[in-house]
């Protein structure tokens, strides 16, 4: 199918200090207002407003624990979403691409500025990757005569941040003609680049849909579109994942609710340690950890998913199983002081998921760690 040109120009966003107040256009922007649940892939459509040219993905926690669109562990990996229960995500690769498009309720303006923002994730089980994700505003909804037919528009698009399984922020702002309904997110380009990625035989849920060695995945929630007006700028949203905050949790026997412990934020215990290239808990961290377990205790309706990450020396297939085995040393740890076995989730990444340089000491150290998180249900 012919593409005409874009009729709009997309400009990078300046990272001001300036708040936006105005009203989100995009009134389903995280994929939660369902017309049903999930239980499949390619079923976008079922968050309202939301349509695909190709067949795109709808990741939600509602669904079973085994359907290959469980948000928790899905067929392209494990990402929880940023926000709400649900969020989206499609293949990009040299020959098929997938895009997804909202249908806006008003026609937009003429010569009006607007930004637009969202988050986006690369999923660690993709064999490639792409620089850059844009946005293509239009008239009318576009129906690929082949499915997964490249929309190659020449159009500028936004550089975003390359963290497999992890949500990153990304902005831009740009200026229409008037008259369009519709905005379609993904990969307008060809500018595929072969990364490391974990193999498919990684993943119990491969349903033999996506090729993990010559495609990318890539996952997007929270979208935003909003119409600046004189003096406001368009900056990316913050994050509630991304940054890790490290704390030591304590509870007092009055409080139900501690305001440091937020569900779905990640966090660290402070004197959690093993012994060097082992799984073996140092009894310097059992304060922590029977802290942690009396807090669970006494909030029996929250859950705790349990992260083990290394830093890169080593094997893959090492790291991988060093960090399994911490996480599950917690884990057992806490069952061992009568925390119940279902409330407990626990995973390990190995050295996939570095939040600092592996090239230096202190980086190393940041990145051998275990994380937490509050959720209200099992993941």
């Amino acid at each position: 199918m012919k593409h005409t040109r874009s009729h709009w120009s997309l400009i990078f966003a300046c990272l001001y200090t300036f708040s936006i107040s105005s009203q989100n256009l995009i009134s389903n922007g995280g994929f939660d207002s369902l017309t049903r649940c999930p239980n499949r892939i390619s079923q976008v459509a079922l968050a309202s407003g939301w349509r695909s040219s190709g067949s795109a993905d709808l990741f939600c926690n509602c669904t079973p624990a085994k359907s290959a669109v469980y948000a928790g562990l899905s067929f392209v990996g494990s990402l929880l979403p940023h926000s709400g229960d649900c969020y989206s995500g499609f293949i990009v690769n040299s020959r098929y691409k997938e895009y997804i498009t909202y249908e806006l309720p008003e026609k937009m303006r003429k010569r009006r500025t607007y930004c637009i923002r969202f988050l986006h994730a690369r999923s660690a089980f993709s064999g490639v990757k792409v620089d850059s994700l844009g946005i293509y505003v239009h008239k009318k909804m576009h129906t690929n005569a082949v499915r997964g037919q490249p929309m190659l528009q020449k159009t500028k698009a936004a550089a975003i941040i390359d963290r497999p399984g992890v949500w990153s922020a990304v902005s831009f702002t740009f200026e229409c003609k008037g008259g369009e309904r519709f905005i379609t997110l993904g990969s307008f380009g060809n500018d595929l680049t072969k990364v490391v990625h974990l193999p498919a035989k990684k993943n119990r849920k491969n349903v033999r849909v996506f090729n993990y060695a010559l495609s990318g995945y890539y996952f997007i929630e929270d979208v935003e579109l909003i119409q600046l007006r004189n003096g406001e700028t368009c900056q990316p949203m913050s994050l509630l994942l991304d940054t890790l905050t490290s704390l030591s949790i304590t509870v007092e026997p009055s409080v139900e609710v501690v305001d440091t412990v937020v569900i779905n934020k990640l966090f660290l215990l402070q004197q959690l340690n093993f012994e060097t290239i082992k799984s073996d808990i140092l009894p310097a961290s059992f304060d922590e950890l029977d802290e942690l377990a009396d807090y669970l205790i006494s909030q029996p309706e929250l859950n705790l998913l349990i992260m083990g990450h290394t830093d890169n020396r080593g094997s893959e297939k090492i790291n991988l199983e060093l960090s399994q085995a911490r996480a599950r040393a917690v884990a057992n740890y806490l069952i061992s002081k009568e925390v119940a076995k279902e409330r407990l989730t626990w995973r390990g990444f190995g050295h996939t998921r570095p939040i600092a340089d592996n090239t230096t000491e202190e980086g190393r150290r940041r990145n051998r760690r275990v994380e937490f998180q509050f959720n209200d249900k099992r993941l």
